[in-house]
Parts: C-alpha cells; sequence; structure tokens
C-alpha cells in the first residue's frame, strides 16, 4: 500500500505543481532568511529539468522578493514602510538583487483591506487559526 507524503513531503510535491508559489515569512531576520539551509525538501529550480511550478515571490513584514528562475534567485522589488532598503540588507542572509530604485509597497485599497480581515481571514483561520489570530491582532 502507498502511504501519502507528509509535512514537507506534500510542500515539496506542489511546489513542483503549483505555477506561482509564493512563500512568506512573518519574521524577515538572517537567522531566518539564511545564506544556506542545511536540508532542501523542494529545489527551486533544477538545471535541465524543466518544472511547470515553483517559486514566484518570497513576501515578509518587510519587503516583496520576486524569485528569478534564470539567475536561480531573488530580487528585491518593494519595500514594505517603515522600512528602507538598508534596513532589508541588514535584515536578510541570502544574497538578492537589488534594484536601483526600489519602490515602496503599495497599500491595499479599501476594498482588498476589508476582503482581507474579512472572508479571506475567516477562511485562514479554518486551517490555521494561531496565525489567523496573529493577524487579526496585526489588523
Amino acid at each position: 500500500m502507498r502511504r501519502p507524503l507528509i509535512a514537507s513531503g506534500n510542500r515539496a510535491r506542489l511546489r513542483l505543481l503549483v505555477p506561482r508559489v509564493i512563500l512568506f515569512r512573518e519574521e524577515h531576520l538572517p537567522r531566518v532568511l539564511v545564506k544556506r539551509v542545511d536540508f532542501v525538501s523542494a529545489a527551486a529550480v533544477t538545471p535541465g529539468i524543466s518544472r511547470r511550478g515553483g517559486p514566484h515571490a518570497l513576501l515578509t513584514n518587510m519587503a516583496l522578493f520576486e524569485f528569478d528562475k534564470a539567475t536561480y534567485g531573488f530580487r528585491l522589488r518593494s519595500v514594505h514602510p517603515p522600512y528602507s532598503t538598508a534596513d532589508i540588507r541588514a535584515n536578510t542572509g541570502f544574497a538578492y538583487e537589488e534594484p536601483e530604485n526600489v519602490p515602496v509597497t503599495t497599500p491595499p485599497d479599501a476594498a482588498t483591506l476589508s476582503l482581507i480581515r474579512g472572508h479571506i481571514l475567516d477562511e485562514l483561520a479554518e486551517t490555521n487559526p494561531a496565525f489567523a489570530k496573529l493577524m487579526m491582532e496585526a489588523a
């Protein structure tokens, strides 16, 4: 009998199939966003192997990065207020590309905020109540 994969095994499989995986971390710190990891459960890219899915972006409490499959790395796309590009550099353990002019992240409009704080937060609470509680407190 074939046993289903659990935890990171399923995430590894999904990252190969889902076309736009958006990674997120609540903490943007060098100990979280490290230069090198001890174990890779789902490689972003493998040279010579074509994949349908993979990382599209990395969203943290400080910034938004986009993933470049050609260079196998991240590029800083925008910085969330009140942080600066210097804050991002000081709190990121891995190397990334930084354009000359990095825009400030555009805040969501009222309708999007309402959707996030309402329906999306309710849906999130069903599958991840602890994280939903943190988001409710932050909202």
